[in-house]
């Protein structure tokens, strides 16, 4: 089957602006986010080599802990249990191609249009590749934080192995009740005590908006009486106010599930780059240019049982 290509019919045999207005919707955030740490190739403590990300991971402790009473005996020694979970490695990749008689026709044979199909082509293809990863990682990000169905690609018992995130189907309308009750839970005994500047909201646009519309003296609304006389400006809404919650961050993820909020260890979520971002041209049997590019990134949450999540929120 013939390797389909850009044909820019539409761009033939007329005069456009240089640069051309996209409708299409490409999800970046992911890999460029600046907010958690990229572990980059070649660091063997955090991205060792293999088809695999291993995570050690404790789960029980026996112990025997007494009060000390001059002469007694040493005590047993606590046995600690340990199980490896593991995620294999993702790897993603896109072609972009031009045929030469449309580069021909385009510019170098007298055309008149002012783009550049090789660069447009690459840059597709970068493009598609990385909102591919974009949007595995979302998906990896449901499966991470999750109270019951099997950790990591070891299909680990979430129960057994004691990591098991805290999960709430609100099924409703947001409250300020259930993100409350989602930090509460992270720092309690039953998961495990996470110090609020080790935490972050990951929600999407509506999310933050609903989060935003509950409104409340906690968003500042009582600071804003404004003197007629002083024509100071006045922005009534109160969204660019709600940037964290009970000091929590919060950052919106474009394409996120739009019923579903995660509160996520900071220290705890990277994301591995195995591969960077690469595009090499490649050889066709026909009148054309092709280019690969070729990416490797997972996102990891190697912590799950100090996350949390709340699914069926009203979107």
């Amino acid at each position: 089957m013939a390797i389909s290509g850009n044909l820019y019919s539409t761009y033939l045999n007329t005069t456009y602006i240089p640069k051309e207005t996209s409708t299409i919707f490409w999800n970046q955030w992911w890999v460029n986010q600046p907010f958690f740490e990229i572990v980059q190739p070649g660091n063997p403590l955090n991205c060792p080599g293999g088809s695999t990300i291993n995570i050690a991971l404790d789960y029980a402790v026996s112990t025997n802990a007494e009060a000390y009473v001059q002469g007694a005996p040493m005590p047993v020694a606590h046995t600690l249990s340990d199980v490896r979970a593991y995620v294999t490695k993702d790897y993603f990749q896109e072609g972009g191609k031009v045929h030469g008689d449309t580069i021909s026709q385009l510019g170098g044979g007298g055309g008149n249009v002012p783009i550049d199909p090789v660069q447009k082509a690459i840059r597709t293809s970068i493009l598609n590749a990385t909102d591919l990863a974009s949007t595995t990682m979302l998906t990896d990000l449901a499966s991470f934080v999750d109270s019951t169905t099997a950790y990591s690609d070891a299909s680990l018992n979430r129960t057994t192995y004691s990591i098991a995130a805290y999960e709430d189907a609100h099924s409703g309308a947001l409250t300020r009740a259930a993100l409350t009750d989602m930090i509460e839970a992270v720092q309690n005994t039953t998961y495990g005590f996470v110090p609020l500047d080790d935490l972050v909201f990951l929600m999407p646009p509506n999310q933050h908006t609903n989060l935003a519309n509950l409104g409340g003296a906690q968003y500042g609304e009582f600071n804003f009486n404004v003197d007629a006389q002083s024509m100071l400006p006045f922005d009534s809404g109160t969204k660019f106010r709600c940037q964290t919650y009970e000091s929590v961050p919060i950052l919106q993820v474009p394409d996120m599930t739009s019923t579903e909020i995660y509160l996520v260890r900071k220290s705890a979520t990277k994301f591995h780059l195995h591969e960077g971002i690469k595009t090499v041209p490649k050889d066709v049997a026909e009148w054309a240019d092709y280019w690969l590019t070729t990416m490797g990134v997972n996102l990891v949450i190697s912590d799950p049982k100090r996350c949390g999540k709340l699914t069926a929120v009203t979107a």
